[in-house]
């Protein structure tokens, strides 16, 4: 296994025909056997049984109509409902491959409750330690996306928002891809 460090594998497809029948677990390992196949180089999780690093989606709330956006400005953390199990609905083809965005109205898949790898952009994520969510934009921080997670508080209180009913599992990889452990459900 070559260092996970040298490149980031994105891989795109379309969940139609007989593969909209499997589920994401499925589909997933399909995607591990398909790089290991390639000898493409990845990064493993530690532990027993390790198994390939993959980051999902973004964080989650509902809005004024009930749809499930993105956390971004003005939101609280009483307001985080999970994680998207995809960041983007990607396309199957080669040539089709503007429709990579959700609808409007068109269901997404989250992770309301247990573990899911997602990006660090900020702080150093260590077991059992604070989860924030990127609420509004920071100069001194030009990667840190709205909406993504941080295992530090923003300087400036008001940018970032603590899920009290999350914790990091441990620290990230080389890649900042860490386990967020979401305790409980809030506002299923």
């Amino acid at each position: 296994m070559a260092d996970p460090r040298l490149f980031r594998l994105r891989v795109t497809f379309r969940e139609t025909g007989r593969l909209a029948l499997l589920s994401h677990l499925e589909v997933a390992r399909a995607l591990e056997r398909s790089v290991r196949r390639a000898g493409l180089p990845y990064a493993v999780s530690q532990g027993f049984s390790p198994h390939m690093r993959i980051a999902f989606g973004a964080a989650l709330m509902y809005d004024a109509s009930g749809a499930v956006v993105a956390m971004g400005a003005g939101a609280s953390a009483q307001k985080f409902v999970g994680v998207a199990a995809r960041e983007l609905k990607s396309a199957l083809t080669y040539l089709d491959q503007s429709g990579g965005a959700y609808a409007p109205q068109e269901a997404v898949p989250v992770f309301m409750r247990g573990c899911v790898n997602v990006k660090c952009q900020n702080g150093v994520p260590k077991l059992g330690g604070a989860v924030y969510v990127r609420v509004a934009a920071n100069e001194a921080l030009p990667n840190a996306a709205v909406g993504g997670f941080e295992a530090a508080e923003d300087s400036t209180a008001a940018n970032t928002v603590q899920l009290a009913n999350c914790q990091w599992a441990g620290p990230a990889d080389a890649g900042k891809v860490a386990e967020l452990r979401i305790l409980t459900m809030q506002n299923a």
